[in-house]
């Protein structure tokens, strides 16, 4: 964010992102054009919106990562919606992912950038990945992978031409929460049943980009 002066940046609420969103499609566009940053969650609703020679830049998290972030970050969470309901039953990691409370757990990458319904993906689901990668690599100049944020700030400071460090930390990360590695092959299973088309998404994309 230093490399942009506050007045040029445009953060979308992340407790109520589509507000944010809405907030910035309604402006003029001329507005629209002026500021020089736009990031948060859900701007990927605002890349017809923002100025024409932005560098369009998103971040992918491991998907069996993902989930774990996740229910962690729900359970300490008062706010969030689920919060509650695995609290109330003290529903566990591996519960959580087979649970179908939302479809955040569930193949959200794929559902979201296929443009597929999560029942058109269940019976296309190799369409499904190809169309969502193809989405992702045709709309976006830098796509980068939280497991190597060093690389990603990287090629997107590369990109876009910025003159200031980035500090390459990871902020609001769950407190006391197992790294992938460490929860247990059953609840890792459980979760990779949940998300095969995003694993196999993360998987193509890393090929796609060289990435190991």
């Amino acid at each position: 964010m230093k490399n942009y002066p506050a007045r040029l940046t445009f953060t979308t609420n992340s407790r109520n992102p589509q507000s944010s969103v809405d907030q910035f499609k309604s402006l003029p566009a001329g507005k629209r054009r002026r500021y020089l940053l736009v990031a948060g969650h859900s701007v990927h609703q605002l890349l017809d919106y923002v100025r024409p020679d932005s560098v369009r830049f998103t971040i992918f998290r491991e998907p069996i990562d993902r989930i774990i972030s996740h229910y962690y970050f729900v359970r300490q969470d008062e706010d969030n919606y689920l919060h509650a309901r695995i609290l109330k039953s003290n529903m566990s990691l591996e519960e959580y992912a087979l649970s179908g409370l939302s479809g955040e757990l569930s193949n959200h990458y794929t559902t979201h950038f296929s443009g597929l319904s999560s029942e058109e993906i269940r019976v296309r689901g190799t369409e499904a990945v190809e169309r969502a990668a193809s989405a992702i690599l045709g709309n976006y100049d830098v796509v980068g992978f939280q497991d190597d944020l060093p690389g990603a700030i990287r090629e997107l400071s590369k990109a876009a031409r910025l003159y200031r460090r980035f500090d390459n930390r990871i902020t609001n990360q769950s407190v006391g929460r197992p790294r992938a590695d460490e929860v247990s092959e059953r609840t890792r299973s459980a979760i990779t049943e949940a998300n095969p088309l995003d694993i196999r998404l993360y998987a193509l994309l890393r090929r796609k980009l060289g990435s190991a």
